[in-house]
C-alpha cells in the first residue's frame, strides 16, 4: 500500500486539490486487491479460434493450479462436512469464490475480519438479480467455514443446470492497496467540493484505480467500493432496514446517513477470463452491517449488482 500511498500524494500534489490534500488522504482505506494467477503458455496450431494454421504457435494466459482450499474465483467451493449448497427462488446459486481468511493480509481489511477459515461467495448467474427486493431475505450469499479440516470440493449441486454454474478457476494474488470513496459517498460530500475540484476529485480517484489494477478487472475485499452507480452502502440499508422504503426519497436521504455502518466483504468486477458480464459491464458487491462482521454472521450479508 506504501507504493500506492506515494502515487496518490504525486497525484494530488499535480491536481487543483493539492490545498486539500490532508483532507483527500483521510478518506483512504486500505483493501485487498486480489490479482489472478496466470501464467502465460505456447499454443500450437491448428486452432481456429485463433486461425492458427498447422506448425503455428500463439502466446496465450492461462490459469495456475489452485490448492484445495486457497484463495480462488470460480471452480467449486472447497467445503468440509455438513455443506448445504444455498438456493435462490428453488434454484441453485452459482459459486463465485472462495478467500481463505489466512491468505489476506491484516492490513488491508482491518481486526474485524476473521483470520481463519473461509468465506464462499454465492450468486444467481444466470437471472443476476440486482438485489435489494429480487433476493430473499433467508438466502445466504456468504457461507463462512471456520474449520478447514477435511476440505473437498463440493459436488455439483443438484437441479445444477448443465452449463453456466461453473465459472472458470483461478487462484488469487492478495495485495494490500489504497482506496478512495465514490464521489457521490457520504465521506467525499461532506468535503463540499465545488464543481472544479468536484472533476479534479474524480480525475485523482481514477488515477488511483488505475495504479491499483491497471486497467485490468477490479476484484479486491475490504476498503471503498468501486461503485458503478450510486454508494452500494446505501442501497445495502435502504433495503435491508425495516423502516425504509426504497420508493420514498426521505427513506434514501436517511439511509444515507447510515450508509457507513456496511462493510465491503467482496467486490468482482466483469471479467473475460471468468467468462462474466454483469449487466452492462458492471460489479457485484458483497456487504454486510459492522456488527454482523464482528460477530461472524455472514449469512446476514447481502449482494447488490449495479452496471451503466
Amino acid at each position: 500500500m506504501t507504493e500506492h500511498l506515494a502515487q496518490l500524494r504525486t497525484i494530488i500534489a499535480d491536481s487543483p486539490l493539492r490545498n486539500r490534500s490532508a483532507e483527500l488522504l483521510a478518506l483512504v482505506q486500505p483493501a485487498v486487491h486480489l490479482r489472478k494467477r496466470m501464467t502465460e503458455a505456447r499454443k500450437e496450431g491448428p486452432r481456429r479460434w485463433f486461425g492458427l494454421r498447422s506448425g503455428e504457435s500463439t502466446t496465450v494466459r492461462q490459469a495456475m493450479p489452485v490448492a484445495v482450499g486457497a484463495s480462488k474465483l470460480g471452480g467449486l467451493p472447497d467445503v468440509n462436512a455438513g455443506f448445504v449448497w444455498p438456493h435462490l427462488h428453488g434454484k441453485p446459486l452459482g459459486f463465485i469464490g472462495q478467500l481463505r481468511c489466512a491468505d489476506l493480509p491484516v492490513a488491508g481489511l482491518g481486526p474485524d475480519w476473521p483470520t481463519d477459515g473461509l468465506l464462499h461467495f454465492f450468486y444467481d448467474l444466470e437471472e443476476q438479480p440486482w438485489g435489494g427486493d429480487d433476493v430473499t431475505a433467508e438466502t445466504p450469499f456468504v457461507l463462512y467455514t471456520e474449520s478447514t479440516d477435511g476440505l473437498r470440493p463440493a459436488p455439483t449441486p443438484a437441479g445444477a443446470p448443465a452449463t453456466g454454474l461453473i465459472l472458470p478457476q483461478f487462484g488469487l494474488e492478495p495485495e494490500v492497496v489504497a482506496t478512495l470513496p465514490d464521489f457521490q459517498a457520504p465521506e467525499t460530500t461532506a468535503l463540499g467540493f465545488e464543481d472544479a475540484e468536484a472533476d479534479a476529485y474524480l480525475e485523482i480517484r481514477t488515477a488511483l484505480g488505475e495504479s491499483v489494477h491497471g486497467g485490468g478487472p477490479d476484484h479486491h475485499a475490504g476498503g471503498h467500493a468501486n461503485n458503478v452507480q450510486g454508494d452500494v452502502r446505501v442501497e445495502f440499508e435502504v433495503y435491508t432496514s425495516p423502516d425504509s422504503d426504497p420508493r420514498t426519497k426521505e427513506d434514501w436521504i436517511a439511509a444515507a446517513g447510515r450508509a457507513q455502518d456496511w462493510r465491503l466483504l467482496l467486490q468482482v468486477d466483469t471479467d473475460d477470463d471468468l467468462g462474466v458480464m454483469w449487466g452492462d459491464a458492471g460489479m457485484i458487491y458483497f456487504g454486510i452491517r459492522a456488527a454482523d462482521l464482528r460477530q461472524r454472521r455472514f449469512q446476514r450479508a447481502q449482494v447488490m449488482l449495479q452496471c451503466s
